[in-house]
């Protein structure tokens, strides 16, 4: 697997990324995304620790997340029971 990242390293497909602390296992990351929709932070922005106020908005976006789910769940489960 690793010789086929490797491959796609070197077309300028992928890369490999930096272990974060305490991590063993190396990472990689895809580079196929179309301009707008990749993330274009540094790495080191990705994966900082959140800020202090942080937390409640993450909190809230997580209760959407939920919600939507929740609803997406009841749509397809309308679907079962309505049958083709």
């Amino acid at each position: 697997m690793e010789a086929a990242l490797d491959r796609l390293t070197e077309r300028e497909l992928g890369r490999w990324l930096d272990r974060r602390p305490g991590q063993k296992e190396a990472r990689y990351t895809h580079l196929l995304e179309d301009e707008g929709g990749a993330d274009v932070r540094p790495e080191a922005d990705r994966y900082a620790p959140p800020e202090a106020d942080a937390p409640a908005g993450e909190l809230a976006q997580l209760r959407r997340d939920i919600e939507a789910l929740r609803s997406e769940v009841a749509a397809i489960r309308q679907q079962l029971t309505q049958g083709p």
